[in-house]
């Protein structure tokens, strides 16, 4: 697609999610969601309450014309890349342990299809991403947290860049991103279950988890990976976003299995090894596009963030954080459901707070 064909696209995928939400979620009097277009080049996107807390919910999505083209190109890149066969004998070599089949696109899809599908599972997710914004209230929780300024929105990708937050004011912005995310990915797999079953839902399954890990990576820049307690900037390390977003991903779809929810035939350990293959991918794709030298691999592959130097004091800050803030979350959450709000099993939590 060229870029007045993908903008078209994504106007009214959005549209159509937004629609449908002002006939649900938004349907008290006077409540509303609109997204607003920004003829902007950059990678940017926002999520802007106008409403106080105490009112029904006036809701914007600030999204730009550079954001969704550029999310596309990465995708189309992405599977030329993979189509190309560039790593094939890395992959086969990584992944020969792998059971069942190890494609990672889709043989029974076009590509222009695929490329559709994966740009679908990227622009729904940044979309509920910056609901999950709104819904939890994140303006409201900034402003109740943090003394030094007034919110009035929240922006993803420009925040502060000449004064990068410090302490317990990054803390706090860290935390709120990881909380939408949680939110985000799992508004994405109900609509995967709802639009898909069985040998479909399996093969969705890969092309999400690549579409998202293509957009996370695009970000993520290795040689500032540094972790710690003293917690600095506006957002978590991009693949420190993605160690957390997996194994939610592999943990849920495992849960609605054996809960009969899903029928994919799937155990934890084909969930997991497709979430590798499909995240691993991405992971050469963005290392050969941006260059990065080989001592650089590490920090660029995702190996758990608890297994990272200094991970476990990060966690430790993130996980007392949010234990501070969940509260007035869950109180003010606009949509609350459990399953929605960012959980830490007791078994992390052990093992990071021993430290």
């Amino acid at each position: 697609m060229d870029n007045p064909e993908i903008i078209e696209f994504a106007v009214s995928f959005i549209s159509s999610i937004t629609n449908d939400l002002n006939e649900s979620l938004y349907s008290q009097p006077t409540a509303n969601l609109n997204v607003i277009w920004k003829r902007d080049d950059s990678f940017n996107a926002r999520a802007i309450p106008k409403s106080r807390i105490t009112e029904p919910p006036v809701h914007i999505i600030e999204l730009t014309y550079g954001l969704v083209i550029q999310l596309y190109n990465d995708i189309d890149e992405y599977c030329s890349y993979i189509e190309n066969k560039s790593d094939q004998k890395t992959f086969d070599i990584l992944f020969k342990d792998h059971s069942g089949d190890t494609s990672i696109l889709p043989c029974h899809l076009e590509p222009e299809d695929y490329r559709k599908n994966m740009y679908i599972g990227a622009l729904t997710w940044v979309y509920f991403h910056e609901l999950a914004h709104l819904n939890q209230e994140h303006v409201y929780i900034l402003n109740k947290f943090i003394d030094t300024k007034h919110h009035s929105m929240y922006e993803e990708f420009n925040v502060n860049k000449s004064e990068p937050l410090k302490d317990k004011e990054a803390a706090i912005h860290h935390v709120l991103e990881l909380a939408a995310d949680f939110e985000a990915i799992q508004s994405c797999l109900r609509e995967l279950i709802r639009h898909f079953e069985g040998d479909e839902l399996t093969k969705s399954i890969g092309l999400f988890v690549s579409s998202i890990s293509c957009a996370i990576y695009k970000l993520h820049n290795p040689t500032e990976l540094s972790l710690s307690s003293d917690i600095e900037g506006s957002h978590p390390p991009s693949i420190v976003r993605l160690e957390q977003i997996l194994p939610q991903i592999w943990e849920s779809l495992d849960l609605y299995e054996k809960a009969n929810i899903i029928d994919t035939k799937l155990n934890r350990k084909d969930l997991v090894h497709i979430c590798d293959r499909s995240a691993t991918s991405a992971c050469f794709f963005w290392f050969r596009k941006k260059q990065i030298t080989t001592e650089k691999m590490r920090n660029f592959i995702f190996v758990g963030t608890i297994n990272r130097p200094g991970g476990k004091l990060y966690l430790q800050t993130i996980i007392k954080t949010w234990d501070v803030i969940k509260p007035e979350i869950v109180k003010n959450s606009r949509m609350l459901d459990e399953l929605n709000t960012l959980n830490f099993t007791e078994t992390l939590r052990d093992l990071v707070l021993e430290c």
